[in-house]
């Protein structure tokens, strides 16, 4: 055989990733006997192209800041061991394998694991490499940068942030992420509100319809699960966030939707008696739909938050009903505001394995390594406790417990000036 056919058999065959292409892949010769390579041809080839081709395979950087360069003393020598018979050009090839070795790890969609194989190969070849004389030589420095080591190791790269009293994002473990509030901003619903902590965004509507009352509670209207009501409808559509998925509603979302029933129902969110329209014949019924734009964590707080506020712009046309008829005819204005029974925010803190101070208001990186979490609401009109929920594992001190009721207080009522100041 004179030319290379590129099957890739011998790259397969070489132990060591010693073959690579190089700038001279195709000969022209005047003779065919200057086609034939013996070992010193081979050799001869090598030394001529052997810094280009280095230089087109530099090893892959890992440090943080300056690494130091090449050392020609320092190669590792793919080959060393390997019978002369074979006529193969030892190469400087550590860097080489290396920047292969990340190559195919990216065709294999495995980039997130590429750092740390090669990260660990660096210093195998390292340790392994020695020089003439058989000593060995000092390990090159191979350290993951920072958006690496925060993916593979997200727990410990918080843990380092913690020591210092620090977050991730720039905030103590007690601080809130700011509250934004925007009442009125879909026309066709009753009242809505668009809500944001952060860069968690979700979007309320408030829809009425008139229904005939229970035949035990003839003056009750209808909310939050009770009755004709279904529950207050939250969705994750995947536009907000990666980790979900269409489909039916995922076990998360379930839990969030109990959740603001469970509040609702047991912290009186709305005076039902306020949406009577006429004793055992009509009353209103309303129907709340919560849509969540963006997904940064924290969704409870969120979807509490924007319930209540969409709540508190909802807007109710005057209605009367004709005995005769017995229908029910409204205007098409809607003034009439509803009565609120009380004005619940939650907040929920991150727990972690042995650190004592939980995290306030917690990012969705947070709680993907958290051991647990606990919910406290707050009536922010009286300050009264409304109730606390826990979830997962780990434990909370009185103490700590104590600190996150206190907290919440506050969350409450700037939550609640933040609230009167996004109108009606």
């Amino acid at each position: 055989m004179t030319k290379c056919i590129f099957c890739g058999m011998c790259q397969e065959a070489c132990p060591v990733d010693a073959i690579v292409e190089g700038p001279n892949y195709e000969y022209v010769t005047e003779t065919h006997e200057e086609l034939l390579y013996n070992k010193e041809k081979l050799l001869a080839n090598g030394d001529k192209w052997e810094p280009l081709t280095y230089s087109n395979h530099a090893p892959v950087k890992l440090a943080f800041g300056p690494t130091p360069e090449h050392d020609s003393s320092r190669a590792v020598s793919c080959c060393r061991g390997l019978p002369p018979a074979l006529g193969v050009r030892p190469l400087q090839l550590a860097g080489l394998v290396r920047h292969r070795l990340a190559v195919l790890l990216v065709h294999l969609q495995l980039a997130s694991q590429a750092p740390v194989l090669l990260h660990t190969l660096a210093m195998a070849a390292a340790n392994n490499t020695a020089d003439a004389t058989g000593t060995a030589s000092a390990p090159a420095a191979a350290v993951l940068d920072a958006a690496t080591f925060r993916r593979i190791h997200p727990q410990e790269f918080l843990r380092r942030f913690l020591a210092h009293r620090l977050r991730p994002d720039g905030r103590p473990p007690a601080a809130f992420r700011e509250a934004h509030v925007s009442k009125g901003t879909l026309t066709s619903a009753h009242g809505s509100a668009l809500v944001r902590f952060g860069d968690s965004t979700a979007l309320c509507g408030i829809k009425a319809e008139v229904a005939v009352p229970p035949p035990d509670q003839p003056t009750l209207g209808y909310f939050g699960g009770t009755g004709v009501c279904e529950l207050p409808n939250v969705d994750f559509p995947p536009l907000c966030s990666p980790k979900f998925r269409g489909g039916p509603p995922s076990e998360f979302t379930q839990s969030v939707s109990e959740f603001i029933h469970q509040v609702t129902s047991q912290c009186n969110l709305v005076d039902l008696a306020s949406l009577c329209i006429e004793p055992g014949r009509a009353v209103w019924v309303l129907y709340a739909d919560i849509v969540f734009l963006n997904y940064e964590g924290n969704a409870v707080d969120v979807a509490l938050t924007s319930l209540v506020a969409a709540l508190q712009n909802t807007r109710l046309p005057k209605s009367k009903y004709y005995e005769l008829e017995a229908t029910v005819k409204v205007t098409s204005e809607r003034t009439i505001p509803i009565v609120l029974g009380s004005t619940p925010i939650a907040s929920t803190f991150s727990l972690f394995e042995g650190e004592e101070e939980p995290l306030a208001d917690p990012t969705e990186e947070e709680e993907s390594v958290q051991s647990g979490e606990v919910t406290v609401v707050v009536d922010a009109d009286g300050g009264s406790l409304c109730g606390v929920l826990k979830r997962g594992g780990g434990t909370l001190p009185v103490a700590a417990l104590d600190s996150c009721v206190e907290l919440a207080e506050g969350r409450a009522r700037a939550v609640a000036k933040v609230l009167s100041a996004g109108g009606q």
